[in-house]
């Protein structure tokens, strides 16, 4: 099992001209209090995500009739490895005022800037996460994503996404 592991959107095109200039906006952020109440984020800064491999909150075009490209959502490593002084920064303040989650998983947001309020940093709990899609020729829409994430790091892959973490569209 890696140390990382990332989530990706796949996003298609099935419309019949190229998209331009897409994007993905994270435009709000709720969690889940006692799984039934759901409360706003407070301090979470609506924002684009990255697109993978390019590191951009744009895409400058997405084929038509059916072609994909990848934007990054997020990622999680393994609690001891995010002490390493490459991941300090990010994380030295992950208590994003809830507690200490030194020794739990936390999924990191891929915004296009990591906020000071640390609130991309997503602690141990249910979260929906709403996604707003645009581009210069396409009709905006929206999707809502349902985030679970346990606290719990599993080595076996298949325990992780059974028990550590889910993500599902709404």
């Amino acid at each position: 099992m890696p140390h990382v592991i990332f989530f990706r959107l796949r996003v298609v095109n099935q419309g019949k001209s190229n998209a331009e200039g897409v994007e993905i906006f994270a435009e709000n952020l709720c969690q889940y209090e006692n799984d039934d109440k759901l409360l706003q984020v407070s301090a979470f800064e609506p924002m684009r995500l990255l697109w993978s491999n390019i590191g951009q909150a744009h895409i400058q075009e997405l084929p038509k009739n059916g072609s994909h490209r990848y934007c990054d959502l997020g990622y999680i490593i393994k609690p001891p490895i995010r002490s390493n002084p490459a991941h300090h920064l990010e994380f030295e303040m992950e208590n994003n005022g809830q507690g200490r989650a030194q020794n739990q998983t936390l999924l990191s947001l891929a915004l296009e800037k990591k906020p000071f309020s640390k609130k991309h940093l997503l602690l141990p709990g249910k979260y929906k996460l709403l996604l707003s899609i645009s581009g210069k020729n396409l009709r905006p829409f929206k999707r809502t994503l349902d985030i679970y994430i346990s606290g719990t790091w599993h080595e076996n892959e298949e325990e992780m996404f059974k028990q550590g973490i889910a993500i599902s569209i709404v």
